[in-house]
């Protein structure tokens, strides 16, 4: 994507319907699981970092990204509390972590086979 769509998602995000609908879907859907106490989380493909703050809420969060700028939006939307590393599918994954719940949200059908 390009700048002018990752300012225009980091601007609406919060309060666009499409993103909190989705939002508000994914933390009962995880809400839902049978996660372990304090779950080590990732998310791949953080975009600007709309889903850190919810999912911050259910354990430990790290993310990736691809794009530079987007990534420097999410590092400075979640004031440092989230790590959002360079990093891409499906073989870039910069952490070696083991996670309890991996999202990949609006990404797989990006990845090419």
């Amino acid at each position: 994507m390009d700048r002018e769509a990752y300012i225009e998602m980091a601007e609406v995000q919060d309060g666009h319907w499409w993103f909190k609908g989705r939002r508000e879907i994914l933390r009962s859907m995880i809400a839902s699981l049978s996660l372990p106490n304090s779950p080590r989380i990732l998310e791949i493909g953080a975009g600007t970092g709309g889903n850190l703050s919810m999912l911050s809420k259910f354990g430990t969060v790290k993310a990736c990204e691809l794009d530079d700028f987007a990534r420097s939006i999410a590092q400075q939307r979640n004031g440092g509390l989230v790590d959002v590393l360079q990093g891409h599918l499906p073989d870039g994954i910069p952490f070696k972590d083991q996670f309890d719940l991996v999202g990949l949200f609006d990404v797989l059908e990006h990845v090419e086979k």
